[in-house]
């Protein structure tokens, strides 16, 4: 249905930009051969929740991110997978955190054993990731991991599946 391989010859890209006034999402279809952009879907929401560049409802300013995204989705006739978010103000703030857990248990001895990696695993080192101290005035909008490390294995995308004794996100 949608393949956004940058390696194929065609590709999907999306975008969601969000502005004092109103929300906008575009979705596009690039063709690497011949640099020809095709616009599969567009959405827009009032921009309700967020006044001069600041939150004012993050709750009410998540749903009509998603209300874009739906209706840029229904045009298109496909789901998007990722998209390029756009957002700016002095209020927003990027900050890298880590966090590592063992995996699995070593029924009491010690010497660590391997364990494949579940999902659960990657949301507790997730969870664990973004359990930093905040201004009262702040708060966690996204998690975006850069890459996990199982062991001393760095630059794992997608840990799923793979066995180790300590997993780092």
């Amino acid at each position: 249905m949608i393949r956004s391989n940058r390696n194929s010859e065609k590709y999907i890209q999306a975008g969601l930009d969000v502005g004092s006034d109103k929300i906008c999402c575009a979705i596009i279809e690039v063709d690497s051969k011949s640099n020809i952009v095709k616009l599969l879907g567009i959405g827009t929401s009032p921009a309700t929740g967020i006044k001069k560049g600041s939150i004012t409802h993050r709750d009410q300013l998540i749903d009509e991110m998603d209300n874009a995204l739906q209706e840029a989705q229904t045009m298109a006739d496909l789901i998007v997978e990722k998209l390029s978010l756009g957002i700016s103000g002095s209020h927003i703030r990027g900050i890298n955190t880590q966090g590592a857990i063992a995996i699995g248990n070593n029924n009491g001895s010690n010497v660590p054993i391997q364990h494949e990696i579940t999902d659960g695993d990657v949301h507790r080192v997730l969870d664990l990731a973004k359990a930093v101290s905040l201004p009262v005035d702040r708060d966690i909008l996204h998690v975006l991991p850069q890459e996990y490390v199982i062991d001393t294995m760095d630059s794992i995308k997608d840990p799923v599946g793979l066995t180790g004794r300590r997993l780092e996100a």
